[in-house]
């Protein structure tokens, strides 16, 4: 079996985390320009 090698040493990025209602959040703050925000669900 192939493993994926870790990509987390080319994309460095300070995790940061938020309580909403209950659920921790993940989100990456990070870069400079306008913000982009990406949302994701089960359908």
């Amino acid at each position: 079996m192939e493993t994926t090698p870790s990509i987390s040493a080319d994309f460095p990025f300070e995790s940061n985390f938020i309580e909403v209602d209950g659920f921790k959040i993940h989100y990456v703050d990070q870069g400079s320009g306008e913000p982009i925000l990406f949302l994701h669900g089960n359908p």
